[in-house]
Parts: C-alpha cells; structure tokens; sequence
C-alpha cells in the first residue's frame, strides 16, 4: 500500500486506526516502517489518534522502528513506552544502539525517558552497551560506547552466558576491539 492509499484508507476509517494488515503492521507502524515518513506519522498520532504502543506480531511498536527524530521525539511525547520489548526481549535503545545513527544514540541519551534505560537488561541479559559494542561500524560503535559509558552505563554487567559488552566485541567483532581501549574508564578488568 501506497502512502497516499494509506492516508485515503485511514480517512474512510477512522474508527479502525489500530486495525493491523496481514503483517501486523498498524497504520501507524506501517508509515514508520514502510514509508519513513514523519508527517504521515503526525497525522495519524495527533488527527486520528493513533495508538503509539500497538504491537506488530513481533512485538514492536512503531518507537521500535523509528529513525528518524522528529518521529522518536514526537511519539515519546505522545506517550510511546521506551521500555516495551519486543519478542527477543530487545527494548528501543537497544536496537538504535547497535544500528542507529550516532545522533539518534545522542538524542535519545539527553532523554530522561530513554536514558532510564540504558541499563535494562533484554532477555538474554544484554544491554544497549552490548549492543554498541557489536555495532555494524567501527568508528560510530566505538563513539556509542563512549556516549553510553559518559551517561553511566554499566559496563560490567553480563549476559546470560557471562559476557560484559567488551566481551562481546571481542569473541563478535574482534576487529573492532582497539576502538576501545582508548575509552579507559568504565571498561573493568574484561
């Protein structure tokens, strides 16, 4: 479905917002997910209402899927739960920790709402640390580290099988490890 059919949709039913498609998706999360757009997105938390925290078969929630900030920051102010996990266990920081850009992890970090999280443990006991650690580039993981050890993010912490954050990046992506060295503080005896 097009955005313009999507739009044309939501307007003949207004009273079936949250319905999901084959998918899963909401409308809601299906102009986050599919289109990217943050007008669309507007439009439907503020003129149709929108539930911020309706689920996909996965369990997440349009936050989950959100790169763009005016799309975080809007639907954070609507209501949207930073601390809802998806099926893995994963909640939103985790996610934009491994792969979101470096402004997003800034962004969010300045948020008491996401910062509250930064040390929430998923279901196999990582964290968004964890997650950083193991970031698909180099140089921006090794600066969301940073970011996430200067907002006190515990970097001792393990998962399930006993492994910090620097653990990680050394059995996962040992390549990436020197960028950490240089970050000192925070690091432990890993």
């Amino acid at each position: 479905m097009y955005e313009r059919q999507l739009r044309r949709w939501v307007e003949a039913n207004s009273d079936r917002v949250n319905d999901k498609d084959a998918g899963g998706c909401t409308p809601l999360v299906a102009a986050v997910l599919k289109f990217k757009s943050a007008p669309l997105s507007m439009w439907l938390l503020d003129e149709k209402c929108a539930d911020v925290n309706a689920t996909t078969a996965y369990g997440n929630t349009a936050l989950h899927y959100a790169d763009s900030l005016d799309i975080l920051t809007a639907s954070l102010d609507r209501g949207a739960d930073p601390t809802m996990a998806d099926h893995e266990g994963r909640i939103l920081f985790m996610g934009h920790a491994a792969s979101g850009l470096v402004d997003t992890v800034a962004h969010l970090l300045q948020d008491q709402r996401v910062h509250a999280t930064v040390d929430v443990q998923g279901r196999d006991g990582e964290t968004a640390l964890h997650h950083a650690c193991t970031g698909f580039v180099a140089e921006a993981a090794a600066i969301k580290v940073h970011l996430l050890l200067q907002a006190g993010a515990d970097s001792l912490v393990t998962d399930k099988y006993g492994l910090t954050p620097l653990t990680w990046t050394r059995e996962v992506r040992p390549f990436t490890a020197h960028h950490f060295r240089p970050l000192g503080r925070g690091l432990g005896r890993q």
